[in-house]
């Protein structure tokens, strides 16, 4: 099986792209998105929506880096995380060159490249974000990860299971057993 960590060219399949465009869109969002990930040799690749040409504050950059680094390297569990801010807040006058996002999220790919889950936040004030220090976010991120692979492996039978973890990113039609619709 092909992992993401040694495929970079899953990383920009079409199923993330609308995930990260789903994120942007969630709850009313204007739809921006500035998202960051690893790519197979250590690089980090930056993707943002389609011809929006935007940038968070430093702050934010500098902890979107540091945590798609440190979840991809120590918490990667065989997929790929990536960092995505959304909402961004109106910039106070025309000559601000960075934006403030107000939401962001963790994204976990599984080793196909399909999103799994999303680890939210919504902080108002970034700085409490950063005094909370990555640890408490990569022990958030951990313990979404193990309820995810709890219920995945050990809750839903079988059956279930197949349907729910084709390999849609890479464009695999959804399996049918004949007792769930499938669309």
């Amino acid at each position: 099986m092909t992992t993401v960590r040694h495929n970079p060219d899953l990383l920009l399949l079409p199923a993330i792209r609308r995930r990260l465009q789903g994120e942007a869109d969630f709850e009313d969002g204007p739809g921006i998105y500035w998202a960051v990930m690893v790519r197979a040799d250590g690089m980090p690749r930056v993707e943002t929506s389609m011809g929006i040409s935007i940038t968070p504050v430093p702050e934010q950059v500098m902890f979107a880096h540091d945590m798609v680094e440190g979840l991809n390297r120590h918490l990667h569990h065989d997929g790929a995380w990536i960092v995505a801010y959304t909402h961004p807040n109106p910039r106070q006058t025309v000559l601000d060159t960075f934006t403030l996002f107000g939401r962001f999220t963790f994204i976990w790919l599984d080793a196909d490249a399909d999103p799994q889950f999303t680890v939210e936040c919504s902080q108002s004030l970034f700085h409490e974000v950063l005094e909370k220090g990555p640890d408490y976010w990569m022990a958030e991120c951990e313990r979404h990860w193990s309820t995810w692979d709890r219920q995945m492996r050990q809750v839903l039978d079988r059956k279930i299971r197949s349907i729910a973890t084709f390999k849609q990113a890479q464009g695999q039609g959804a399996p049918s057993n004949g007792r769930y619709p499938v669309n």
